[in-house]
């Protein structure tokens, strides 16, 4: 099959060019999805299949999503007076051993279907979507999981009725108040910020060049990359669970294995080949995609409208929450000119960020009577560099324990089936080296470590005693340390993962801190491929230093993945360098 593009984009238009309100509006009025049609005058055939499908909660359908869409407010720093707060939801209560910062957690704390409310990042801009009534029951799900803390959505799939909520005044009002096949909700999403914020700084009249119209300033553009890789999510639309490949022109590679109704994403390049088969027979393709930069979520959806009628209860709730998120993706492309990567509903991060507002920004922090410097090496992506974060004794030693310890070949992640070794994109080999006692080296770098994110220290460790009633899990992984030997190399990766729709925490790689522990060989560069500036075609390269620490983040503001995280490690030319990498978890390691 030929590899699908955006619903309503022609093939003469790009989605950079269509005005939002223009789009919404034409994608809701003329729904075209073959499987799934939903016309504005047939709002009673919709009622009557609704009933049929969900009899059991049609009308907890009409209540949940008020909840969802009130549970978590937040405070704001300028009010708007003409737009009302949403109503506070019943406090959640979450389990006694559940960490202290997701006490007030919901899956759904950043969307509603009241007025928009402010938010204090004031880099984040609203943004309205709408839903197709179809979806209602997948709304519902979600409200039911925030109402459960159904960490797996085990409960929600389980019974015939789910939880209606007490605050439902908004969605009511939006049904019962229009014909229209969709409702509307709101939340806000991240936007680019422009080059010219990137250098705050420039004088465009420095390199005016006077011309008989006078003095013409020369504007200031982003530098053209030459790295053209993007990452790529494909969604497994049917019952069964399917392999899927990446097709090369020798050779086949198993990318990993999708559950049904689930998931699973890669980094690529523009003209590569995949394709998905079924589970016992890996020759058969039941489809083929060749991806570009334009279609970064491909969907196998080879049911039609009596296949998903002969789905169980517990399938078509997954299907339409998949179908949920389908929708909700097209709204964000709009707004944000970038891809949904992350799963909706989808909150903001709980974790802070350090402000990147402009290339070479610098913070001071001090910890344990020292200064240390954070430089903004990257705005797009959000890259800092920490000079002398390690002592030159803390790196020897931290070598000199995975040495130790013992050094294997490096792996890559392969989806649930497996994880292998890939010569071809990742050629080292690493050790992992437990945080330890209260003394040791690895537990001084995971406080200092703690202390650099603005988190409690206590979060990056497991419980131990009493002393953290609230924590049952570090929310950091072990300690990687990564050896590269001349001619080594990993190429362009993103370190996020691609959670189940399933989790309702939607778990995923927050920051890394990667940690150069030594610089006598050359070569080995770390690199930003798609990092904005106006001066580098192949973005940021950030030569080792030993001691320094790279911070990065691979998640948004608004929740979505940042696809410009893409990052690779550069061929070793001479000698053997040693890194260490630790992997912080946004909200929790899954």
């Amino acid at each position: 099959m030929d590899h699908p593009s955006h619903d309503n984009i022609t093939e003469s238009s790009s989605w950079e060019d269509l005005d939002p309100h223009e789009f919404l509006h034409h994608d809701n009025n003329n729904n075209d999805d073959e499987n799934h049609d939903s016309d504005d005058d047939e709002t009673t055939s919709w009622m009557q299949e609704l009933k049929e499908h969900w009899k059991q909660h049609a009308f907890a359908v009409l209540v949940a999503i008020v909840a969802t869409a009130a549970a978590h407010r937040y405070n704001i720093s300028q009010p708007l007076s003409a737009v009302p707060t949403p109503s506070a939801a019943p406090t959640l209560h979450l389990y006694d051993d559940a960490h202290e910062h997701l006490h007030e957690y919901t899956r759904t704390a950043n969307i509603t279907f009241c007025d928009p409310w402010d938010t204090q990042d004031s880099s984040l801009k609203v943004m309205d979507f709408h839903l197709s009534k179809e979806y209602l029951p997948a709304l519902h799900a979600h409200s039911a999981a925030d109402l459960w803390q159904d960490v797996n959505y085990s409960r929600v799939l389980s019974v015939s009725e789910l939880p209606s909520h007490p605050q439902m005044d908004c969605i009511e009002q939006q049904l019962t108040s229009s014909s229209l096949s969709y409702i509307k909700g709101f939340t806000y999403y991240y936007p680019d910020p422009s080059i010219e914020t990137l250098y705050p700084d420039y004088d465009p009249t420095a390199e005016a060049k006077m011309s008989a119209n006078g003095l013409e300033t020369k504007p200031l553009k982003a530098a053209h990359l030459t790295f053209t890789g993007f990452g790529v999510k494909f969604f497994n639309l049917s019952p069964k669970p399917v392999l899927l490949f990446w097709d090369g022109r020798e050779e086949r590679k198993l990318v990993g294995e999708m559950a049904p109704f689930d998931s699973l994403g890669t980094a690529t390049t523009p003209g590569q080949s995949f394709s998905v088969t079924p589970i016992y027979d890996a020759d058969h393709a039941m489809a083929r995609w060749v991806v570009t930069a334009d279609d970064m979520t491909l969907y196998f959806e080879p049911m039609t409208d009596a296949d998903i009628q002969q789905l169980s209860q517990q399938e078509q709730l997954l299907y339409y929450m998949q179908k949920l998120n389908q929708e909700f993706a097209k709204h964000y492309l709009i707004h944000a000119r970038r891809p949904w990567l992350s799963q909706f509903p989808r909150p903001f991060p709980v974790h802070s960020m350090w402000e990147t507002s402009y290339i070479h920004q610098k913070h001071v922090y001090r910890d344990e009577g020292r200064d240390y410097t954070l430089r903004v090496e990257s705005v797009m992506p959000k890259v800092l560099t920490i000079p002398d974060f390690l002592s030159g004794s803390e790196c020897d030693n931290l070598i000199q324990l995975a040495l130790h310890e013992g050094m294997r070949a490096s792996t890559v992640a392969a989806g649930s089936r497996r994880t292998m070794r890939d010569g071809a994109t990742r050629s080292s080999d690493n050790t992992w080296l437990e945080r330890g006692n209260a003394t040791s080296l690895t537990d001084t770098i995971y406080r200092r470590a703690a202390r650099l994110l603005r988190l409690d220290e206590r979060l990056l460790q497991k419980p131990v005693d009493d002393e953290i009633p609230a924590h049952y899990h570090s929310i950091a992984e072990s300690l990687q340390v990564v050896r590269y030997r001349a001619g080594e190399e990993y190429t362009a990766h993103h370190d996020f993962v691609y959670p189940s729709q399933q989790l309702w925490y939607q778990p995923t790689r927050f920051a890394t801190l990667l940690l150069y522990l030594n610089d006598d060989f050359t070569g080995g560069h770390t690199v930003f491929p798609r990092a904005v500036t106006r001066d580098f075609h192949d973005g940021v390269r950030i030569r080792p230093q030993k001691g320094t620490a790279v911070l990065f983040y691979s998640m948004l503001p608004d929740g979505n993945m940042d696809d410009r995280s893409q990052h690779a490690s550069e061929p070793v030319l001479s000698g053997e360098k040693f890194i260490a990498n630790l992997w912080v978890w946004e909200p929790l390691i899954n």
